[in-house]
C-alpha cells in the first residue's frame, strides 16, 4: 500500500511550488527597484516571462504586506514604504547606517563629482549609498544599481579582497559574462587586474561600466583588517581626473572604516 501524506505534511512539489513563487516574488521586488518609473503588470509579466495572472497574485500579496503599492493612475505598480523600511534595517544590519554619511559627503561635495559605497551581491557590485555629483553633467547612477564585478571599479576591490579559489568558484568558465563596456572579457585577464588592485591597493575603470564614465575605487576594512565593502568617486571621463582624487578617496576609506558605528547601550 502507499502510504498517504500525514495531515498539514507538504509533498516535494508543494514545496517546490512555495520556494517558486517566494523566488519570483523576490524577482519582481527586484524590478521595481531597478525600475526608475512604476511598471505595468503585463510589463513586468513580460520582462519576467511569467504570465500575467502570476504576476497579478504576486503584486497582490506584496501589496498586502506592503513592500508594493499601486501608483496615482492606477495599473502600474512600485515600491512601498514597506520595503524601504526593509532597506534601511538591512543598512543597519550591515553596519551601514548614517554615521557613514559625514564623510562621503564631504568627499562629493570638495570633488564635485559623485561618491558610492558598494558591497558584493553574488557576482555584483551592489550600490548601497551614494551622494551625487552637483554638476548638470555626471553619471546617471542610483542607489540600488548592480553592476558586475568584472565591469567596475568597486567591484574589482571587492574580487580583490577574495581568495583566488572563491573567484575560480565565482567564474568557473575562461569566458566572463559579456557586457556592453569595454570590460574585461577572460577570467585569466581578470587576474591579472586583480594581482594589480592587490598591489598597489586601488581600482580603475575607464569606460568599462558605461561608457564615457571613469572611477576610482579603494576597498574599507574594518577593524580586523577585512574588506567589507568598497568606496569609488566617478565622473565623465572628458572631465575626471581620477589621480587627483585617489588619496582624498583613501583618506575617507581610511576615516569610514576606523568608525565602529553607533554603539549599542548597555543593558542594565
Amino acid at each position: 500500500m502507499t502510504a498517504q501524506p500525514q495531515p498539514g505534511a507538504e509533498g516535494p512539489t508543494s514545496r517546490g511550488r512555495r520556494l517558486k513563487t517566494v523566488t519570483n516574488a523576490a524577482r519582481l521586488l527586484r524590478l521595481l527597484a531597478e525600475a526608475d518609473r512604476p511598471m505595468g503588470v503585463s510589463e513586468i509579466a513580460r520582462q519576467l516571462k511569467l504570465g500575467k495572472s502570476t504576476v497579478h497574485s504576486i503584486l497582490q500579496s506584496l501589496a498586502d504586506a506592503g513592500l508594493v503599492g499601486a501608483s496615482a493612475e492606477g495599473g502600474r505598480y512600485g515600491l512601498d514604504v514597506g520595503a524601504v523600511e526593509l532597506g534601511a534595517a538591512a543598512l543597519e544590519h550591515l553596519k551601514l547606517g548614517n554615521y557613514l554619511d559625514p564623510p562621503m559627503e564631504r568627499l562629493a561635495s570638495a570633488s564635485k563629482e559623485a561618491v558610492s559605497f558598494a558591497i558584493r551581491s553574488r557576482r555584483d557590485a551592489l550600490i548601497v549609498k551614494r551622494f551625487e555629483s552637483s554638476q548638470v553633467l555626471r553619471a546617471e547612477i542610483r542607489v540600488g544599481t548592480r553592476m558586475p564585478l568584472h565591469t567596475s571599479a568597486s567591484g574589482k576591490c571587492l574580487l580583490a579582497a577574495m581568495s583566488d579559489e572563491q573567484i575560480h568558484e565565482l567564474y568557473p568558465e575562461e569566458k566572463l559574462p559579456e557586457w556592453e563596456g569595454h570590460s574585461i572579457e577572460t577570467k585569466t585577464e581578470l587576474f591579472e587586474v586583480i594581482e594589480r588592485v592587490r598591489e598597489q591597493g586601488y581600482a580603475v575603470n575607464i569606460d568599462e561600466f558605461t561608457l564615457g564614465v571613469t572611477a576610482v575605487a579603494v576597498g574599507i576594512q574594518d577593524g580586523e583588517g577585512m574588506i567589507n565593502g568598497a568606496l569609488s568617486i566617478a565622473g565623465p571621463s572628458a572631465r575626471f581626473s581620477w589621480e587627483q582624487w585617489l588619496e582624498p578617496l583613501r583618506e575617507t576609506a581610511r576615516e569610514m572604516g576606523a568608525n565602529p558605528g553607533p554603539r549599542k547601550k548597555e543593558e542594565r
